[in-house]
């Protein structure tokens, strides 16, 4: 826990998951065969693609200067990996201005960012759960997950809880045949989702149980 204890509790929690139908994934399998077949394959991938993320957080710094992070690579049940990522900024999130820079929770327009909306849509959606009592989030009781969210006009800070995301229920996607708004959008950013065209959740660090989360497997620090 030295982290926290010399700059300050993380401001940023991003979760990264392996996309299989990265081309680099699919032209790299044998004919006729299957991701699933192939673990070695989508590892060295994600790792390259996590490398990538790496620099351009830490050097390009996209999403601000970073003094310190910390992360955990883990695999899904189906074989794929993904990362959990705490970030300490040099300057912390302290206001609405800071977070919506950072973090979108509304769909985009179809019309002005089409591939923005579409890439929302394939991967930044969360499920519609609520007519659904034995969807996986559920098992009978409210979403784990809280969805759907509140819609919001401005992003609102909470105190020891994620805030209050802006959706101001704009536009709209197509998910199992049924039309969403933002009530049912993951957390995001633009920048990064753009670029590695695969499941990037990106959320305010609202607690020290976030860092608790990540550092209890014994994680790789700097």
């Amino acid at each position: 826990m030295a982290l926290p204890m010399r700059f300050h509790k993380p401001d940023l929690f991003i979760t990264m998951t392996c996309n299989p139908q990265w081309p680099e994934i699919v032209s790299a399998l044998p004919p006729g065969s299957h991701w699933r077949y192939h673990q070695d394959i989508c590892a060295r991938v994600f790792w390259l693609k996590f490398k990538s993320m790496m620099s351009d957080i830490l050097d390009k710094h996209i999403l601000g200067k970073v003094v310190a992070y910390v992360y955990r690579i883990e695999w899904q049940a189906r074989g794929l990996p993904h990362v959990h990522l705490l970030l300490i900024m040099a300057a912390a999130l302290l206001s609405a201005r800071m977070i919506d820079a950072v973090v979108s929770a509304e769909v985009p327009d179809p019309e002005a960012h089409p591939e923005l909306h579409q890439l929302v849509q394939d991967f930044m959606l969360h499920t519609p759960c609520d007519q659904d009592p034995d969807a996986g989030c559920r098992a009978g009781k409210p979403c784990k997950r809280h969805f759907p969210k509140d819609m919001s006009r401005n992003t609102v800070i909470m105190h020891d809880a994620y805030p209050k995301y802006r959706r101001r229920g704009r536009y709209q996607c197509s998910v199992k045949n049924r039309l969403v708004t933002d009530d049912w959008v993951v957390p995001h950013n633009a920048f990064l989702l753009l670029r590695y065209g695969c499941h990037i959740n990106v959320e305010i660090a609202s607690h020290i149980k976030c860092f608790k989360y990540v550092y209890k497997y014994g994680t790789r620090l700097h």
